[in-house]
């Protein structure tokens, strides 16, 4: 069984080298969502849909943050498949949990400022179970972030990053 995982491991690693030369056009396509958010933000103080122009800021930051997790996992992977023992995949499932982190914190700043709208009880409920929901999953995250750092600290790796 252990032989069928390495083998299945190896393959998967060799076809997903080949497929991280091909990330230019994602990498491309991030870049056009960040820029189209600084966009959308500048129309903020002029528009008369600011709820929409929210959301479409929204939209295209959480596209970004996305985007950077999927990055630091190909990162990982690429580590992995280097055979140096370093530091970099620690490092890179920080990176991703504190991008998940942020599209958390994008998603309250999201609720509280669609809260102001709501006219409904039952809505305002939801929104604010969502919210402490985001709240907890940020909590845990900081845990995990913790138990990686004890990880980095215990394991004989060469080449730290400081």
């Amino acid at each position: 069984m252990n032989k069928k995982l390495i083998l299945f491991f190896v393959i998967f690693c060799i076809t997903l080298s080949a497929y991280t030369q091909k990330i230019a056009p994602l990498l491309e396509m991030r870049n056009r969502f960040f820029e189209e958010s600084n966009n959308i933000k500048s129309l903020l103080s002029t528009s008369k849909d600011p709820g929409i122009i929210i959301n479409l800021w929204n939209s295209c930051m959480t596209t970004v943050l996305q985007l950077n997790a999927y990055f630091y996992m190909l990162n990982i992977f690429d580590a992995v498949k280097s055979g140096t023992l370093n530091d970099d995949p620690i490092m890179y499932l920080s990176m991703w949990l504190k991008e998940i982190k942020n599209v958390n914190q994008l998603n309250i700043k999201n609720l509280e400022n669609s809260i102001k709208n709501i006219t409904d009880p039952n809505t305002k409920t939801y929104i604010d179970r969502l919210k402490v929901y985001y709240s907890e999953l940020n909590k845990k995250i900081d845990e995990e972030l913790v138990k990686l750092g004890a990880l980095k600290q215990t394991l004989p790796i060469k080449n730290k990053r400081r």
